[in-house]
């Protein structure tokens, strides 16, 4: 065979070849889109039982701070049945009321308020407009819907996402990504701000907000933030070292104010010093986890 004749031979098989994977390529991706179709074309539910939805919230100086909501039990209020939705904060468990759902739409009953509300709609679509809560029950922002999409979770399934004009999204089955009562996203009387961390249900990691390494999740009254005056954090401020003490075995996770995970170690029943020099000025957190709970501290490093 002429050497012409082979170099066409090689430019056709060259051709061939490129065509073949654009042809896989384009099969692939209308596979993918015919599954996310699929997904999103499957209403997702609230969660009923065994869900944690955990925040960070920062006030009007910046300070952070953890915040959880979680679902352990029903109740029934004027002949319907909610699912118990507890609040943990500040060391505190708090019982905060009820949610419910009726034909894709959330209601929400404030504990000893005697009525509720709806939180969300999901039977909206694209240039809907409603009245959402950013508040509490008398305040409301009007919001428009102007795309619906979807995100991918750590499951590898897809869920439907509102996205609105002037409000953070919702994401199907989940709630917004600003706070689970303040659907339409900033407090209408003040400046502090909200963001999703993460939604566990039965130890499945239902979303994972992407800023933050990982949860903090309360899964029911008994795993619980404690204040045992045991565990000890020291000098505050701190310049170059900083001692935990903890009289149990013990996890210790250093983290900075926006959530993100710096540092983790161990110890068994002791106090140990940890270098610090090398973090920049500012407040972080320290959560020492035990077989009685979590105990948080926080230390500022000059």
């Amino acid at each position: 065979m002429r050497l012409i004749e082979i170099r066409k031979l090689a430019t056709l098989n060259n051709k061939t070849n490129k065509t073949l994977k654009k042809t896989i390529t384009l099969v692939m991706l209308a596979i993918i889109g015919l599954s996310v179709k699929a997904q999103t074309s499957v209403y997702h539910p609230f969660p009923d039982s065994n869900a944690t939805w955990d925040y960070v919230w920062f006030d009007m100086n910046l300070i952070y701070n953890k915040y959880a909501y979680f679902i352990n039990g029903d109740t029934v209020i004027n002949l319907e049945t909610y699912n118990k939705i507890y609040t943990s904060y500040n060391n505190t468990i708090t019982y905060t009321g009820g949610l419910r759902e009726s034909n894709k739409k959330i209601y929400y009953t404030q504990h000893n308020w005697g009525h509720e509300y709806m939180l969300y709609d999901f039977n909206i679509n694209i240039v809907d407009t409603l009245k959402v809560l950013c508040d509490a029950d008398t305040f409301r922002t009007r919001v428009i819907v102007t795309s619906i999409d979807s995100v991918l979770l750590p499951d590898m399934t897809y869920r439907k996402r509102f996205n609105f004009d002037a409000a953070p999204p919702w994401i199907e089955g989940m709630g917004s990504t600003w706070n689970l009562f303040q659907p339409g996203g900033m407090c209408c009387t003040c400046i502090w701000t909200w963001q999703l961390v993460c939604l566990t249900k039965t130890d499945t990691t239902l979303y994972s907000n992407t800023q933050y390494i990982s949860c903090f999740t309360i899964d029911s009254e008994n795993d619980l933030k404690i204040n045992s005056g045991q565990i000890k954090v020291y000098p505050n401020p701190a310049i170059d070292y900083v001692t935990i003490e903890s009289p149990l075995k013990s996890t210790i996770l250093f983290s900075n104010i926006q959530g993100q995970l710096i540092k983790s170690l161990t110890t068994n029943g002791n106090k140990i010093s940890v270098d610090v020099s090398a973090l920049l000025s500012g407040v972080y957190v320290v959560e020492v986890k035990t077989e009685k709970g979590i105990e948080v501290k926080k230390f500022i490093k000059e």
